[in-house]
């Protein structure tokens, strides 16, 4: 893995005012490789006897960028603290943490010889100091701080960087248009259609809609049936559909609303049990669209997102710049990600710059239209198809195929689609290039077949060393939990046959 230029631009930056004393912010758009910034300053770091802690808000950031750096410089010691992944190692020179977990440990940290507090997605940091875990754990650590954001400022402050903010200055800055115009992005597609939820007379608190009251207008004369009725012919041929809704019960109807509508559905919420199987099911393709309440904004990584439908309205003009960039992350096949603004928020607030073209169409139209220019905005330049793909997609191709990196694997149960009464164990990798292009892939493991397909569980599990009892589990979900004692590829070879991502071999 070598950093882009970009990123290397980034990180010099950084050093620079860190030497200076000052406490710098660094402002890179999503899916610029935040993770990788932050993996060339902690082996550099830790390569010269420092002490660093990186600090996130979500157990999935803590854990991708642990992940990242390992692919970078497996040599680098490394620990995690964080709760939600079972694991308390404080002791290792470079540790990923939640704060959640160490907000009250600021002064051991201090005592163990910290040096340097990187903070990812550091708009958690409230621009007063006031927020209360991340405002005791810098204070009782008390050293040199550096933030990295996509959205460097908050509805409730303002920038996070100044006088009397938590960093000193705004070291580097890039924009998303640059990249989607170097191929290191994909474009966003906005439509803001004229089927608007009218948000006059809602009830704000500091400063933004209170969502119980946004779910109950959304739920009234029956507005959400007609705009997911407006939404799917404009969806047409979008593969992964991600779902923002303001409450919970707003998200379990639209879920139910969709099956109803014969399109396959999720939800998922900050109390769901089976999140990580959600979502694991989604990115295999099992289920199409997936509704969320406030889960999926920061910190949530799926290149392959392809359209985003907003229902939950807001004045926050960060938390609207992180929703978006869910979809700019490029994968194999995507073109684009299309954004279906129901809610006024691109009326509100706009793009995030790499907006390909504005659109309306008439309200309460429900067959097809094509999105047309809206002559009285001022339209972004379109940004051309990403480089990067066009690079890999004839790679792909060859009968050789080509080798990727594994990030993730995670396993799901499903019934066959092709005999009754069986289940079928799939694997979902999570993947990517040695350009940064991420790809999915999804084998099938036939546990419960006979004959050939069995053989080739059988032998799938063996390739991974399983060796509890006589043979792999004949019971798909017994066979789910055996999977996850077992070793995981660290590289596929792979190659795109008919439209599906073929495993030609696995690297241990």
């Amino acid at each position: 893995m070598e950093l882009r230029p970009y990123q290397r631009e980034a990180v010099t930056a950084s050093v620079q005012a860190l030497k200076q004393g000052l406490n710098p912010a660094i402002q890179l758009p999503t899916g610029a490789g935040k993770s990788l910034v932050i993996a060339h300053l902690a082996s550099k770091f830790e390569a010269k006897g420092g002490r660093m802690i990186v600090l996130t808000h979500v157990k999935e950031l803590v854990d991708q960028n642990e992940k990242t750096l390992k692919r970078y410089s497996p040599t680098t010691a490394t620990g995690v603290v964080c709760a939600g992944l079972n694991r308390d190692e404080a002791e290792a020179p470079i540790v990923f943490a939640s704060i959640q977990s160490v907000f009250k440990r600021g002064a051991e940290f201090k005592n163990a010889g910290l040096n340097i507090i990187v903070i990812d997605e550091a708009h958690m940091v409230p621009p007063d100091g006031e927020g209360l875990m991340y405002k005791r754990f810098l204070q009782d650590a008390d050293v040199r701080r550096l933030g990295l954001s996509a959205t460097p400022w908050r509805l409730d402050g303002g920038a996070i960087y100044g006088d009397d903010k938590p960093f000193d200055v705004l070291a580097y800055q890039l924009p998303p248009s640059d990249l989607v115009e170097q191929g290191y992005l994909s474009p966003l597609k906005g439509v803001e259609t004229e089927w608007q939820m009218e948000t006059k007379g809602l009830v704000k608190v500091a400063g933004d809609y209170v969502m119980s009251k946004v779910g109950e207008r959304l739920s009234s004369d029956d507005w959400l049936e007609s705009a997911l009725r407006n939404a799917l012919p404009l969806l047409k041929g979008r593969k992964h559909v991600l779902v923002f809704c303001p409450t919970v019960a707003t998200a379990r109807s639209t879920a139910d609303m969709l099956s109803e509508m014969k399109e396959s559905s999720g939800f998922v919420s900050a109390d769901s049990k089976d999140r990580d199987e959600q979502l694991s099911t989604w990115k295999a393709g099992e289920v199409r669209f997936m509704c969320n309440v406030d889960i999926l904004t920061t910190g949530f990584d799926f290149p392959a997102l392809d359209a985003i439908v907003c229902l939950r309205p807001t004045t926050s003009s960060s938390l609207w710049v992180q929703m978006l960039g869910r979809g700019m992350r490029l994968a194999a096949g995507k073109t684009d990600c299309l954004i279906l603004d129901y809610v006024g928020n691109l009326a509100r607030l706009g793009g995030v710059g790499t907006m390909e073209a504005w659109s309306k169409e008439k309200q309460g139209k429900l067959e097809p239209v094509e999105p047309r220019e809206v002559k009285d905005r001022a339209a972004p330049q379109k940004g051309p198809r990403e480089v990067a793909l066009q690079a890999i997609d004839p790679m792909l191709d060859r009968a050789q195929g080509m080798i990727i990196h594994v990030k993730k694997c995670s396993f799901v149960v499903r019934p066959s689609g092709r005999q009754p009464g069986k289940r079928i164990l799939l694997a979902v990798f999570d993947c990517e290039t040695d350009q940064g292009i991420s790809i999915d892939v999804t084998q099938f493991v036939c546990v419960e077949y006979e004959g050939g397909a069995r053989w080739h569980a059988e032998q799938w599990a063996k390739r991974r060393g399983y060796t509890n009892g006589p043979a792999f589990p004949r019971d798909a979900h017994k066979a789910r939990v055996e999977c996850y004692a077992l070793p995981v590829p660290r590289r596929l070879q792979v190659r795109r046959q008919d439209g599906h991502m073929n495993v030609m071999r696995e690297f241990f």
